[in-house]
């Protein structure tokens, strides 16, 4: 996941968070996207 995209709004919705198991990222996601992950019980890498 590009960290740029955290916030954005799309045309449509592919999953609820807590649908998702893992998430690898470029590294900069913002620490309130990282607590929502951990919230919904998503590992994060």
């Amino acid at each position: 996941m590009d960290a740029s995209k955290i916030g954005r709004r799309s045309t449509f919705t592919v999953c609820d968070l807590e649908r998702i198991d893992i998430i690898v990222s470029d590294g900069e996601l913002p620490a309130e996207f990282m607590q929502a992950c951990a919230n919904a019980g998503v590992e994060a890498l």
